[in-house]
């Protein structure tokens, strides 16, 4: 499943923002796992370093990284898939 994910230019510019204050190579980590009310749980994290299936949504100064919890198969409905 290919799903196209985008980045709106506030979401962008808020990204980017929130990103300075964390430091240099701060990035925003988007996971998806099981549970939660739905039976997924959304996570937004900073990270300062990728993992090699990443997947890396850059505009201006905003970098998302997107993946899906290894362990559960369902998840990658709900985000895409990074392979």
């Amino acid at each position: 499943m290919t799903t196209a994910v985008t980045i709106s230019e506030r979401a962008a510019h808020r990204i980017g923002e929130i990103l300075k204050t964390e430091g240099s190579g701060a990035m925003l980590r988007i996971s998806v796992e099981g549970g939660g009310c739905s039976g997924f749980q959304y996570k937004f994290d900073i990270e300062h370093a990728k993992a090699e299936d990443d997947l890396v949504i850059a505009r201006d100064t905003a970098v998302v990284l997107v993946i899906v919890a290894q362990h559960d198969s369902n998840a990658h409905e709900f985000t895409p898939s990074a392979s």
